[in-house]
C-alpha cells in the first residue's frame, strides 16, 4: 500500500511539473475540454427541445453584423481617442508645472474612482441636455463615456512607462545636447511604447467588456441585442449563450496577443517575469539556485537583444 501511495504521489508530481512547464498548452487543453463539454451539453439540450438551435443559427447574422461590429467600433474609436487623451494626461502628470500636475491628477482620480456605469448615465444626461432631439445621443454619450474613462486608466499606464525609464539615460541625452523633443523621440518614446504595449492591450480587453454596460442607455451593441431577443422571444439561454460565445471570440485572441506582445516587446533588464516564455516553456528544476536562474534569464534576454548582437559582431570583426 505504501508503494502504491508513493507511485501515485510521483505521478501527481510529474503531472504538476508538466503543467507548470507547459502552461500555455495545458491552458489550451483545459479550454478545449471546456468548450467540448459545453457543446455536448447544449447538444443534449437540443435533443430534448430545451435549447433551440434553429434560433441560434437564424440570429447569428444579426448578432455578428450588428451587435459585434457595433461593439468593436465603439471600443476601437473610444480606445484610440482615450490613448491620445491618456498620453497627454500622463505627460502633464510628470511635468514640472504644478497646475498641470494637479489638473491631471484630479482627472485621473475622478474617473478611476467612480463606476463606469455612473459615468455612462451622467454623460447620457449631459449629451441629452446639450443636444435635444438629436437621434444619435446614445452613441455620442457612449463614446464620450468610454473615452474619458479609458483615458484615465491609460494615463496611469503611460505614466508607469515614463517612470520606468532610467534617469541616467535622460541625463546622458541632455549631456549630448538633446532637446526635449529629441529626448522624447529617441530615448523616451521607443522604450515607453514597448513597455506599455501589453498593459494597453489588457486595457482594450477591459474596455471591450465594459462596453456591455452601454445597453442601459439604448446603444444597439451585443448585449443590447441579446436582451432584445430575450424580451421578444421569451428565450433566455439561446441569446445569452450566443452573446457569450461572441464575447469569447473577441477577447480570447486578444488575451493570446497580450502574451505574445509581452515576449516580443520585452526590454532586457526591466523585470523578469517567469511565465513569459524566457525559458522556452521550461522551469528550473528543483535544486537550481534562484541567482543562477536569474543570471541565465538575463543572459538569454541579452542574447535576444538586436543591439547586443550588432555590437558583438562588430567587435568580432575588429579582432
Amino acid at each position: 500500500m505504501a508503494a502504491v501511495g508513493r507511485n501515485s504521489e510521483g505521478v501527481l508530481i510529474r503531472i504538476r511539473y508538466w503543467i507548470d512547464n507547459h502552461r500555455s498548452l495545458s491552458a489550451g487543453i483545459f479550454a478545449g475540454v471546456f468548450v467540448i463539454l459545453l457543446f455536448v451539453y447544449l447538444y443534449s439540450l437540443t435533443l430534448t427541445g430545451e435549447f433551440r438551435l434553429d434560433f441560434v443559427t437564424s440570429k447569428i447574422p444579426r448578432f455578428i453584423f450588428v451587435g459585434m461590429i457595433t461593439t468593436l467600433m465603439l471600443t476601437g474609436v473610444s480606445y484610440v481617442l482615450g490613448m491620445s487623451l491618456g498620453f497627454l494626461t500622463a505627460y502633464a502628470r510628470i511635468s514640472d508645472i504644478r497646475a498641470l500636475k494637479a489638473l491631471a491628477k484630479g482627472y485621473i482620480d475622478a474617473f478611476r474612482g467612480t463606476p463606469i456605469l455612473v459615468q455612462i448615465l451622467l454623460w447620457m444626461i449631459v449629451v441629452a441636455a446639450l443636444t435635444p432631439g438629436y437621434r444619435a445621443q446614445a452613441f455620442v454619450a457612449a463614446i464620450a463615456a468610454l473615452t474619458i474613462n479609458t483615458g484615465a486608466y491609460q494615463a496611469e499606464i503611460f505614466r508607469g512607462g515614463f517612470k520606468a525609464i532610467q534617469e541616467g539615460q535622460i541625463e546622458a541625452g541632455r549631456a549630448l545636447g538633446f532637446t526635449s523633443w529629441q529626448l522624447m523621440k529617441h530615448i523616451k518614446l521607443p522604450q515607453v511604447l514597448r513597455l506599455v504595449t501589453p498593459p494597453m492591450t489588457n486595457e482594450f480587453i477591459a474596455l471591450l467588456k465594459a462596453s456591455a454596460l452601454l445597453s442601459i442607455i439604448g446603444v444597439v451593441e451585443l448585449t443590447f441585442i441579446a436582451k432584445d431577443e430575450m424580451l421578444r422571444t421569451f428565450l433566455t439561454l439561446e441569446p445569452w449563450t450566443l452573446a457569450t460565445l461572441l464575447y469569447l471570440a473577441m477577447t480570447v485572441p486578444l488575451a493570446k496577443l497580450v502574451q505574445f506582445l509581452e515576449i516580443k516587446f520585452r526590454i532586457p533588464g526591466l523585470g523578469l517575469p517567469s511565465d513569459t516564455g524566457l525559458y522556452r516553456g521550461r522551469k528550473p528544476r528543483p535544486g537550481v539556485a534562484a541567482s543562477q536562474t536569474t543570471m541565465a534569464a538575463q543572459s538569454l534576454l541579452l542574447r535576444r537583444d538586436p543591439l547586443y548582437e550588432y555590437f558583438r559582431r562588430r567587435n568580432r570583426s575588429k579582432v
